[in-house]
């Protein structure tokens, strides 16, 4: 291992060790996780809650919305019994209040405030709701006081135990005129309960196309409401539920479709998915052949033709959550419920309250689990299963070395491929067997099989830890002190001097009885613990 491999290891350690919050691992952790409620029947609305397997705490349906006047209209979306079951399940229904883009009804709500705040109040009173989030989109900076004074009337008129909530524009780069500018973030906090920041339409309908909210967008919009003096347990990141589609002809333009239906347009059309990773966003393609036609949303059918698509998948909704628990946030709120993809549930609730996985729970590994996790070097088996105690495979292996070190194939090297016969391009870890080899820390078994898919044993890991410590100069396996003794390892055995490495760098260790088991397999978990502890020395 070359001194500037060590060194890009080096630095990705201490940055992702700074990077995590002294809470990730807090107990009993309970987030406030909301979600707008939009579409679909109400008479459905209970069956859509219950999907979510008890993960949604706070419920925004779509109850309010302003008429032309900018006095209060009650929908006809508003069941009691809606909000009766609710109740009954321990969960607040906060209403939004809306008008829908339009900038006129919105100054006009302003202007007669005194008239609609006395309504909302009746309206939360009579209806037993608890609160409101008021959803007032495309203002002006002209309107600013003036929504900040709207938002004050609502925290003096509503008794103290109903909710206010405020959503407010992602303002990343801080623009003080137009939408963006019409909000007084920290005034805003001060008289709500929270603010919830709507992290996503960094594309929008009419933009080229990109991602709906990458992680870049996000991050620096955590970072910039913070700076403008709003409290982290006043700010609820909005993490969308949905994408954007574009065609080639470009008569669609980035129309948003809901992350379940892009799911079944790829799957139908034999898609293919990237994950881009700068941008930590899922990107797809489809095409539509001749003569199909197919209904997403409302009023957009896709006909024959290409299209990108940019959403959110499971692995990008999870980058999301993570940086809740980095800047120590008070919650989420998703746009919208019933927009998400089949399987969001199983993790979400885990992932936002700094639980990961339900197999990991109270398991002996859980912090190496959680601080590989966290730095994403491994990942889960499944939405919510880590399976710790399953034996690593040398594929997976060679992704999680590859993923912790950054390696790359040199420029002129991009074209290399293994020659490993049971290496085929189909396989999932192909790319990373092609690197981990070309560095020379993990080869094959043979000249022509890796066994990518053998488990991994614990001498053949000690010889990669080995190696990835050897330098021209020092810190040599062949530099060692006083070695290990272990019953079953003697100096004849091909994988002693990294054993003997491994053990005295306080890496591994020995079995009770006096054994180190070379050939036993590695699991997941004790996986974890390596490379949580070879971090750690290295940082």
């Amino acid at each position: 291992m070359n001194k500037k491999i060590l060194n890009v290891f080096l630095i990705l350690s201490i940055i992702l060790t700074l990077s995590t919050t002294s809470n990730l691992f807090a107990e009993g952790t309970n987030r406030v996780n909301m979600g707008y409620l939009y579409f679909g029947d109400p008479k459905d609305y209970v069956n859509i809650i219950k999907s979510t397997n008890n993960s949604v705490n706070i419920i925004s349906p779509s109850y309010f919305d302003i008429d032309e006047n900018g006095s209060l209209k009650i929908t006809s979306k508003l069941e009691v019994s809606f909000i009766e079951e609710m109740h009954k399940e321990g969960k607040k229904v906060v209403p939004f209040l809306s008008n829908h883009w339009n900038r006129a009804i919105g100054q006009k709500a302003l202007i007669n405030k005194e008239e609609l705040v006395n309504d909302i109040v009746k309206a939360i009173d009579k209806y037993n709701l608890d609160g409101i989030n008021v959803n007032i989109e495309n203002l002006s900076h002209t309107d600013k006081d003036n929504h900040t004074a709207f938002i004050k009337l609502l925290r003096e008129k509503l008794p103290k135990e109903k909710q206010v909530s405020v959503a407010v524009a992602a303002n990343p780069k801080n623009l003080k005129i137009g939408w963006h500018g019409s909000y007084d973030y920290k005034n805003l906090a001060i008289y709500s309960d929270y603010l919830m920041l709507m992290a996503y339409d960094e594309s929008w309908e009419g933009s080229n196309s990109g991602p709906v909210a990458s992680i870049g967008f996000v991050e620096q919009s955590i970072q910039q409401i913070l700076s403008q003096g709003v409290s982290k347990d006043k700010v609820v990141l909005g993490i969308p539920f949905y994408g954007r589609i574009w065609k080639s002809d470009g008569t669609f333009n980035g129309r948003g479709v809901s992350n379940n239906q892009i799911d079944n347009l790829i799957k139908k059309y034999n898609g293919k998915v990237i994950f881009d990773t700068k941008n930590q966003s899922p990107k797809g393609t489809i095409s539509i052949p001749k003569g199909e036609e197919i209904t997403v949303g409302y009023n957009t059918t896709l006909n024959e033709g290409n299209y990108t698509v940019w959403f959110e998948n499971e692995r990008s909704i999870k980058e999301k959550l993570k940086l809740v628990q980095k800047y120590d946030l008070k919650g989420t709120g998703s746009w919208s419920i019933g927009q998400e993809s089949k399987n969001t549930w199983d993790y979400f609730d885990l992932w936002l309250n700094s639980k990961y996985f339900t197999d990991t729970q109270n398991h002996w590994s859980e912090q190496h689990v959680f601080s590989m996790v966290n730095k994403g070097w491994m990942v889960g088996t499944s939405a919510n299963q880590f399976s710790p105690d399953k034996s690593l495979t040398r594929a997976e292996a060679a992704t999680i070395i590859v993923r912790a070190l950054d390696l790359r194939l040199e420029a002129e090297k991009n074209s290399i491929s293994t020659s490993y016969k049971d290496v085929p391009k189909s396989h999932w870890a192909e790319e990373y067997i092609d690197i981990i080899s070309y560095h020379g820390l993990m080869t094959g078994v043979s000249s022509n099989d890796f066994q990518p898919d053998k488990p991994l044993t614990r001498e053949q890991m000690a010889t990669i830890l080995t190696r990835i410590f050897e330098k021209e100069d020092n810190n040599s396996s062949e530099k060692l002190g006083i070695p290990y003794q272990y019953k079953d390892v003697n100096p004849q055995l091909w994988s002693y001097k990294y054993i003997v490495f491994a053990s005295e760098r306080g890496l591994f260790s020995g079995y009770e009885d006096g054994t180190f088991k070379p050939i036993k397999q590695i699991s997941r978990a004790e996986m974890a613990t390596l490379m949580d502890r070879l971090s750690n020395q290295l940082n």
